[in-house]
């Protein structure tokens, strides 16, 4: 998720744009599925209330309705992963999400990373029927070949960290007694 953020930093320089807000989440870390809008609220730094809209939901729904002020919001990049976790009997809240970029004047783009290869097509049917259904792009599952790779180096780095902290140790231990 870091290097996305990079790569679209890089680009809204390139093309001279105002640099957008960028919001990851691991959807598995929110105490209730709901708890997203409240995150996308406070990331968009426009806490004042609205008209006496209470929820976060509505008070996005109301931002992303109106046109924005010339001095208004920045575009919004939410980065959700383990979107599936957001999934809910009533599928409202994974809804609700999604049409946040569909409001006339929402700076908001979403890219939402599952395990639910077809999550589109099964929790959000409505989407299709509203002509907004989101773009998938589906990952191949990793080889062994590649998982034993990333272990390796996850490991490589862990593992030269633990060897200082021992020789730093072992260091004071032979300074103490001197002997090996």
């Amino acid at each position: 998720m870091e290097k996305v953020k990079q790569l679209l930093f890089h680009w809204a320089n390139e093309a001279r744009h105002q640099q957008p807000n960028v919001l990851t989440i691991n959807c598995t870390s929110l105490a209730k599925t709901s708890d997203i809008f409240g995150k996308i609220l406070g990331e968009s730094q426009l806490r004042k209330k609205v008209n006496g809209v209470t929820s976060p939901l509505q008070h996005l729904q109301n931002l992303y309705s109106q046109k924005p002020q010339p001095s208004g919001m920045k575009m919004m990049l939410i980065i959700a992963d383990e979107l599936d976790y957001l999934i809910t009997k009533d599928r409202a809240v994974l809804h609700d999400l999604f049409m946040l970029t569909t409001f006339p004047f929402s700076r908001c783009i979403l890219i939402g990373i599952a395990n639910a290869i077809d999550l589109a097509d099964r929790f959000l049917p409505k989407l299709q029927s509203l002509n907004c259904k989101p773009t998938v792009v589906t990952f191949r599952a990793y080889s062994k070949d590649q998982i034993l790779k990333i272990l390796h180096e996850r490991l490589m780095v862990h593992l030269f960290s633990w060897q200082v902290q021992c020789e730093v140790l072992f260091g004071r231990k032979y300074q103490i007694c001197n002997d090996l």
